[in-house]
């Protein structure tokens, strides 16, 4: 017995569960900022005007390489552009907000 809990305690510090090494951050707010840089470099960046410690720099962002991100990023631009607030869903990915998903509230 007492090998057999090492041993899976052994496993599961060497193989962990992708699942769980994939953390998702979910926040609500208003984007206060959009950000556009070069492809690569996390292309199309959101602010919103809550704080997101579990973010670098606090920003939420879409690559230029993401599926559909020309559907994300105008989506999010109507959201700034009529002040509507929205939830997004990231997965954290070195540190950085990578977004997943988001709702437009109406």
């Amino acid at each position: 017995m007492r090998s057999c809990l090492f041993f899976c305690l052994v496993a599961a510090a060497l193989f962990p569960s992708t699942e769980a090494s994939a953390q998702t951050v979910l926040k609500s707010g208003k984007i206060v900022r959009v950000s556009v840089f070069a492809a690569g470099n996390y292309a199309f960046r959101i602010l919103l005007n809550v704080p997101v410690p579990e973010c670098v720099d606090g920003f939420f962002y879409v690559d230029a390489t993401d599926p559909n991100y020309q559907v994300y990023t105008a989506g999010l631009l109507a959201a700034a552009s009529t002040n509507r607030s929205i939830q997004v869903q990231a997965v954290l990915q070195s540190g950085f907000c990578r977004i997943a998903n988001y709702n437009i509230e109406f």
